[in-house]
């Protein structure tokens, strides 16, 4: 197999120590210190590849290397050019990445769902190494490789080419939850908000109410004058009638916004 290994200059204790591990078993191309996306960009295209590894600090914005992040649309494309049929990502939190990178270029793709510990991904991915080189596919080498601990077995998590569509589905379920969970933080946020306005009550008073009445008239008129039996009665035409249903309605709008408490005067 041809297989590039991506360890960037990351500070952490057991990267050398995977790094080793990997090019043991299975000798790759390495990319090591000092890697810019223009290197990556530069190897990924030089031929095809069965497998690209990345030995990094990560999360979901991207893959970090020496000096650039490496983002997930840019590493689509690389993935794409390169043909990879396998993509490790032991970085952490680089499940959105891994399920993106699947769904867009098809190879299988074992990622990491939260923070891993340094010597937890140096063993998983020295045992992952040794389980490829024996031949086994992508799917046994990674369930053979995974922390055992029920706790630290989730960590980790393979995209594979072999899941059914029920699988597809419920991966593209996940994806959209992550996709989303920004905008379901600032809807709560905004949900607060307006629990926190609601408590200021709003005082409907006579004229509050009087101009809520006045606003519904005014909007009950305009829609009567869209009839064209009622313009011709009034002897308005076409367009002087379409002025007169806009003022209106344009007023009948500052009416129930003023009566419902939304506007001031």
């Amino acid at each position: 197999m041809n297989i590039l290994l991506i360890a960037p200059d990351s500070g952490l204790a057991n990267v050398e120590a995977e790094v080793r591990a990997i090019s043991a078993a299975l000798t790759p191309v390495i990319l090591r210190n000092g890697i810019t996306i223009g290197d990556v960009t530069n190897e990924l295209a030089s031929k095809a590849w069965d497998v690209v590894w990345f030995a990094a600090h990560g999360n979901h914005a991207g893959i970090q290397l020496s000096h650039d992040t490496l983002t997930t649309s840019t590493l689509i494309q690389l993935v794409k050019a390169s043909g990879a049929r396998l993509v490790v990502i032991n970085t952490c939190e680089s499940e959105q990445i891994g399920a993106w990178l699947h769904m867009q270029t098809g190879a299988s793709v074992i990622c990491t769902v939260a923070p891993v510990g340094d010597a937890v991904a140096y063993i998983t991915g020295a045992l992952l190494a040794r389980a490829l080189k024996e031949g086994l596919s992508f799917e046994d080498a990674y369930n053979r490789s995974k922390p055992g601990e029920v706790a630290q077995a989730q960590v980790y998590r393979l995209f594979s080419a072999t899941h059914t569509p029920d699988d597809m589905a419920r991966r593209w379920m996940e994806l959209l939850t992550l996709a989303l969970s920004p905008i379901h933080d600032r809807l709560d946020a905004i949900e607060a908000k307006v629990d926190e306005l609601g408590t200021q009550a709003v005082t409907y008073n006579g004229r509050r109410l009087g101009a809520w009445v006045i606003g519904f008239f005014l909007f009950c008129v305009a829609v009567v004058l869209l009839g064209p039996s009622m313009r011709a009665m009034m002897g308005f035409s076409h367009a002087a009638a379409n002025v007169v249903v806009i003022a209106l309605w344009a007023l009948s709008a500052l009416c129930l916004t003023y009566g419902m408490g939304m506007v001031r005067l």
